[in-house]
């Protein structure tokens, strides 16, 4: 199979709708702490949204797991830094990656009987600590095709839209090779935030000697 960016396209927003449909399923607490659906005792309460949708997501497009893994066939994660890399094969037997970053801006509370966004706490700062503006600068070779995903909560209807505006006027992303797709919607949970997911791919890209 001929992997191209109409391929990715549909991988990604395939993706996307997966993630949308999770936050919902995941009750009460959507994919804002998706660890709690995790077994306590579990190694892999950070791999919900990998465990629970990506991975049959990509399977369903052809993808398979890495035949050389440490995990001995199974899909390759890794935990570093902020972000977690799921490493995956498409279905021309080129390897890829997805680097999952999770962002917060709110803080949900219990009040009694129900969950809703502390007031008092704000972390717009963590935008900044995130740097996707490292991620997504210009490159001259990209050996594999590459893809950099952002899962966000937010007090604000458009979900860091703002945040997202800035970072495509610094990095001028769209001319670095990457495509774009992303949705938002309000917590189908009821606790007044929303949240965004966002998806940036590009093919392998080589420099020219």
């Amino acid at each position: 199979m001929f992997v191209n960016t109409p391929y990715l396209e549909t991988l990604s927003q395939s993706l996307l709708r997966e993630l949308q449909q999770l936050d919902r399923q995941l009750a009460p607490q959507g994919m804002y702490a998706a660890e709690e659906h995790a077994v306590a005792v579990s190694r892999e309460r950070w791999l919900v949204e990998w465990n629970e949708c990506m991975s049959s997501c990509l399977r369903s497009h052809g993808c398979q797991a890495p035949k050389v893994s440490h995990l001995k066939g199974r899909w390759d994660s890794i935990r570093k830094e902020r972000r977690l890399i799921h490493a995956f094969v498409l279905p021309n037997n080129e390897p890829c990656a997805i680097e999952l970053f999770r962002l917060s801006k709110i803080k949900v509370r219990r009040y009694g009987n129900a969950h809703r966004i502390d007031p008092s706490r704000h972390f717009s700062e963590r935008w900044q600590n995130l740097n996707l503006s490292a991620r997504l600068k210009r490159q001259d070779r990209w050996p594999e095709p590459q893809m950099v995903l952002l899962v966000g909560f937010d007090d604000k209807a458009a979900a860091l839209s703002k945040e997202l505006a800035a970072l495509k006027e610094s990095t001028n992303w769209q001319n670095n090779g990457w495509s774009f797709l992303t949705l938002h919607w309000p917590d189908p949970h009821g606790r007044g935030f929303y949240t965004r997911v966002a998806l940036w791919f590009t093919l392998a890209q080589h420099s020219e000697d």
